[in-house]
């Protein structure tokens, strides 16, 4: 069961694994990750996808990973949308490296509840506006998952949907790497500061995906200053309007990748496939 605006290479991907994909409006989506119910269109055994222990367990196990390979580490970004990804490698990381290393989530500004309620110090329901960043950034932090994420995380970032295509650009430019918007986040923040702690100099960032259809890629490429502009009648109206803009740049260097095959049932569960990065900050 998926929202109806997942772009179309994931569900590609879901087909040639054999998946019955069914479309929901955002709305109906949505409801199913509040209630834990679709039977009324998918009967079968629902699987949560954040609330599910399961799934957590295997997110953390990229947490491990991080430690292992990097131990000195002392800020992890991840990106949040219903938080089991964030909530899952924050458990592990602050477990290892106590106050040692910074855990935040990254969220697009234009759909950021979990910044939003780290901010109010309470769960909040902010304004919710639908972007090419569609792995992150949901309409409401869940109740399940807010005391978990106001224990093991540090904090709650946002990034301006700018900043997450002119990393998405980068990535592919510097490092031949595509990420999708919510993979890109954690780097937009990096690069652009986005209240990541000043101190932290060895910063990793989960990269969680690369779902991102062609045509989306295409102009991020070609224009990223225009990229969350959705229709092409917006973009063109932008451009004719847009003023020069000074481009900021980051070098980011990739230090560890890893693969979820054969790391076990419970690595499976979790579906994640994710690329570490080392940002060093000045």
């Amino acid at each position: 069961v998926v929202p109806d605006q997942a772009p179309e290479t994931k569900l590609h991907a879901m087909a040639r694994k054999g998946a019955n994909i069914i479309k929901v409006p955002y709305s109906r989506w949505w409801e199913i990750i509040e209630t834990h119910d679709c039977s009324d269109i998918a009967p079968g055994f629902f699987i949560h996808p954040v609330l599910d222990q399961r799934v957590m367990d295997g997110n953390s196990t990229i947490g491990l990973e991080i430690v292992e390979d990097l131990p000195d580490v002392d800020c992890v970004l991840v990106p949040y949308g219903g938080g089991a990804l964030a909530c899952g490698v924050a458990s592990v990381v602050k477990a290892l490296r106590g106050e040692g290393c910074w855990v935040g989530s990254v969220e697009p500004a234009s759909a950021a509840p979990n910044h939003a309620s780290f901010e109010a110090g309470t769960p909040v329901k902010p304004e919710w506006k639908p972007s090419f960043v569609d792995g992150c950034g949901g309409q409401a932090v869940l109740a399940g998952m807010w005391p978990i994420a106001s224990e093991v995380l540090d904090g709650a970032l946002s990034v301006e949907l700018e900043h997450v295509a002119i990393a998405i650009k980068t990535m592919v430019e510097n490092n031949r790497i595509v990420a999708e918007g919510a993979g890109a986040c954690p780097v937009a923040a990096a690069m652009f500061g986005a209240g990541v702690p000043s101190e932290c100099r060895r910063i990793v960032c989960v990269v969680s995906g690369g779902g991102l259809n062609t045509d989306r890629l295409i102009q991020i490429l070609e224009h990223p200053e225009f990229a969350p502009i959705h229709t092409p009648d917006q973009t063109k109206k932008r451009r004719e309007t847009q003023c020069s803009r000074t481009s900021v740049g980051l070098l980011v260097i990739p230090v560890l990748a890893w693969s979820m095959v054969s790391r076990g049932l419970v690595r499976a569960a979790a579906a994640v496939m994710g690329l570490t990065w080392l940002c060093r900050a000045p």
